[in-house]
Parts: structure tokens; sequence; C-alpha cells
């Protein structure tokens, strides 16, 4: 039988490994992990609906300058 001060222990190992990778995550990326970020759900273009009452989507075959 396992005593339970190692259970306490591990629990408490697993939430300061938890907050460790947190702060890391928070200072390598500049924001909190599953913090909202409007640019990441941006659309990038029309959806299915808007093209098949529109047609071809507005810049179908024009490729950006360089």
């Amino acid at each position: 039988m396992v005593p339970h001060a190692v259970f306490v222990v591990g629990s408490a190992l697993r939430q300061a490994l938890g907050a460790a990778a947190q702060a890391l995550t928070t200072f390598v990326t500049g924001r909190k992990p599953g913090t909202y970020d409007p640019s990441r759900h941006y659309m990038r273009g029309p959806g299915p609906k808007w093209i098949a009452k529109h047609g071809a989507a507005p810049h179908a075959g024009r490729r950006r300058a360089a």
C-alpha cells in the first residue's frame, strides 16, 4: 500500500510543473495560453454559401504581387 504522503507530494509536483509550463508559454508567446486571439480565427475568404450564391471567389485566378 502506498502512503498518502506520496500522493500529496505527487499532486503538489504536478501543480508546480503545470504552473511552470504556463509561465514559460506566457513568456515565449507573450500571451496566456487559452486566451482568445481574433487573428487566429480570422476568416480568410468567402465560405461555401457565398460561393454557391455568387459563383467564383472575388479574387479567383489573381495572384498577389511578390
